[in-house]
């Protein structure tokens, strides 16, 4: 039996020799159980207490199980006798203290504290204890509430406390009482139980006074105080639509200089990084050799032009033959071809500038002996420049020579530069399904490098009105995208005006930096809440404080970037 509170304890008398057989097996039982525990004591400890037989003891009872069944029984018309004795009280707390002093302030209280704490252990593992559990407690509850509710002040009592919500109160103190006594032993005497009555009355009334507290609070519900929001209006900006790509810088002119012949280094025209004209000379190679060649040659030259002016007076007067003088002619157009020649090796012994540029790190030193082909200096021409980038084959329609680009690379952040659409690949690559698109973008400071890669956008040439708001300013979620606009209403109850929310469900379009799209959903100037959207709910009352609001940007050039 699982005495659930101060009158769920059953007494225990003291054992005489004219007790029937069962009221002293079950007064046994209980002193076995409470000092061992349900599942330690055993029928053995049961006979030993009662001073009987085992088998004696069966004959009454199968098993510990039915004890406790034989001790619900009696405790439950122990219950209805002092119910009816309580009943005869002329107040409530009178009632409840005859009812309470009754079952634990008589016959071994801390026996009885020992054994309800040890049955409500074995209630929550045992079923069938656990249902007799509940049917002596629902006996003794419903006791108490039909008391409450037959007495004047119960009907009041507890800030209008129902009888059986007062009847649960008033056994959750009997309760940890019994509790405390099981841990503690201190025995519970009749002063001791008026005691607990007077705090429990003490704790009526100040439950009376809270649920007064909590009824006043009920009938005017606090409200929350505004959320403080920054905002930003929906702007209507003409967006051209763009291809976006990312491409690689280079050169429209660009080459590395090398020599045509071998020899050694004799003089560097140049600094490093420095700029070259068209024409320019950047470096000599030694062609001492080459010029005293030209030397010999043109004085061999010399000599066949005189010998040439003599055959032909010769074979003016007929003095030689015809064939003599083409020999001499011939003579002296191959010397004329070997002077040329020399000078053409002297003048490949210079390197010149190809064209205008910048030049880089020279490759060769003063002395050094080189082959033919070796790279000397690199020269590029930086304005204009080509930006290679490409776009899926489903735009190749869109596209013509002649649209404008934008360029931006985070080795400039902040700067844009400007060019035309100058080429379109013929073909598709066949991998990717990407069509190879060529800009010229204009680079008049030198910035930009070939090499470089950035952002390429090519603008469309169609435009149209376009609602932009901040990014943050959008819940994204699983189930649709919205957004909070700010709108002015009515406080019901005081009739101020007010900022409150409304929660809009939105589409959205492409971004641009800090800006997206709104396809559906808003208009134009109306004004949303523009960070924070995640503490927000429906219809909340909302003050806008915009001093510390971000600014949103189609270019952002963040300082951490």
């Amino acid at each position: 039996m699982n005495v659930h509170s101060s009158f769920d304890l059953m007494s225990q008398p003291q054992l005489e020799p004219t007790l029937d057989r069962r009221t002293q097996i079950l007064d046994a039982a209980l002193v076995c159980f409470a000092k061992r525990g349900f599942h330690q004591a055993s029928m053995h400890d049961i006979s030993a207490e009662a001073g009987i037989s085992v088998g004696l003891i069966y004959r009454y009872f199968a098993n510990k199980e039915a004890v406790i069944s034989a001790m619900a029984d009696r405790h439950k018309k122990e219950i209805q006798e002092v119910l009816e004795r309580a009943q005869q009280a002329p107040t409530l707390l009178e009632s409840l203290e005859i009812l309470f002093t009754a079952h634990c302030c008589e016959n071994s209280p801390n026996v009885l504290s020992a054994f309800v704490v040890d049955l409500y252990a074995e209630a929550s593992r045992n079923p069938q204890v656990a249902n007799l559990v509940r049917d002596v407690l629902q006996t003794s509850m419903d006791g108490v509430t039909d008391l409450i509710a037959r007495s004047p002040e119960g009907k009041n009592a507890a800030g209008g406390l129902a009888p059986d919500e007062l009847s649960e109160l008033i056994f959750a103190v009997a309760r940890g009482m019994f509790a405390l006594a099981a841990i503690v032993f201190f025995r519970l005497k009749a002063p001791t139980a008026g005691a607990i009555f007077a705090t429990l009355a003490l704790f009526l009334a100040l439950a009376d006074v809270k649920a007064f507290q909590f009824r006043k609070m009920g009938a005017s519900p606090m409200m929350m105080p505004p959320t403080t929001v920054t905002s930003a209006s929906v702007k209507e900006e003409d967006w051209p639509p763009v291809l976006s790509s990312v491409g690689s810088i280079s050169a429209v002119q660009g080459a590395v200089v090398s020599t045509e012949l071998g020899g050694t280094v004799s003089e560097i025209k140049f600094q490093n990084g420095g700029e070259a004209k068209k024409g320019d000379v950047l470096m000599r190679l030694d062609a001492s050799s080459e010029e005293a060649q030209l030397h010999t040659a043109e004085a061999d030259l010399e000599l066949a032009r005189a010998d040439l002016q003599r055959s032909r007076d010769l074979a003016a007067r007929h003095v030689i033959s015809k064939a003599e003088q083409d020999a001499s002619e011939s003579k002296f157009n191959r010397l004329k071809a070997v002077v040329d020649q020399m000078s053409s090796m002297i003048s490949k012994k210079e390197v010149h500038a190809p064209f205008d540029g910048q030049l880089g790190i020279r490759q060769v030193n003063v002395g050094q002996n080189i082959n033919a082909g070796q790279q000397v200096v690199p020269l590029t021409a930086l304005d204009p420049l080509y930006v290679d980038f490409a776009v899926p084959q489903q735009e190749l329609s869109k596209l013509s020579n002649g649209l404008e680009v934008r360029l931006h690379t985070d080795a400039m952040p902040g700067q844009e530069f400007k060019g035309k659409l100058t080429a379109i690949n013929s073909m598709v690559d066949a991998v990717t399904r990407n069509i190879t698109l060529q800009a010229t973008v204009q680079n008049p400071d030198h910035v930009l490098r070939p090499g470089m890669f950035g952002k390429v956008e090519v603008e469309l040439p169609e435009k149209h009105k376009t609602l932009v708001i901040p990014g943050s300013a959008i819940s994204y979620a699983p189930f649709g995208n919205s957004v909070f606009v700010i709108e002015k209403k009515k406080d019901e109850k005081t009739g101020k005006e007010m900022e409150a929310i409304r929660q809009q469900f939105v589409r959205v379009g492409e971004a641009r930096g800090d800006l997206v799209a709104i396809t559906d959903g808003l208009k134009p100037n109306e004004t949303v809440v523009s960070t924070g959207v995640f503490k927000l709910r429906n219809g909340m009352p909302v003050t806008i404080n915009n001093d510390l609001a971000p600014k949103p940007q189609i270019n952002p050039t963040p300082i951490d970037s």
